[in-house]
């Protein structure tokens, strides 16, 4: 006798997020979680020379740098996305002192155009409201 199986249940989304602010935030975690995971991983080893950590550290380095170099090809659309890699700055500014890789220096100049692609209707905005203001 076979057991029936139950229809799979979608999870529902909510209503104010949009389908592709999913993927880009996605990678901006995994960024983050990988970034911590390498960096903790150096902090938890005793050895001066780091050894076990940098052994086992490089695939965490690796899993980072790849969502990093997916983040930077991605347009941030909404503001969640806006915010999600406003959030990792730090940590790509911080995993890179001293040099800079070709995807980090990608990802700085696309997170430029992001802020002023998403602000620039909204400074519009402001400015028009400022001149109706001060002709009234």
């Amino acid at each position: 006798m076979k057991a029936k199986r139950k229809p799979a249940i979608k999870a529902k989304r909510s209503p104010g997020k949009a389908a592709s602010d999913a993927r880009l935030i996605s990678e901006c975690v995994i960024y983050a979680q990988e970034i911590a995971a390498f960096n903790a991983g150096f902090m938890a080893d005793p050895d001066s020379n780091k050894d076990h950590a940098a052994g086992l550290g490089d695939r965490h380095h690796d899993r980072a740098q790849q969502a990093l170099r997916k983040i930077a090809t991605m347009k941030a659309s909404t503001a969640a996305e806006l915010d999600a890699k406003a959030r990792i700055l730090p940590m790509v500014i911080h995993d890179s002192p001293g040099s800079m890789e070709s995807a980090d220096e990608v990802f700085y100049r696309t997170f430029a155009a992001d802020v002023r692609a998403f602000l620039d209707p909204l400074v519009h905005a402001d400015w028009l409201a400022t001149k109706d203001k001060a002709a009234a």
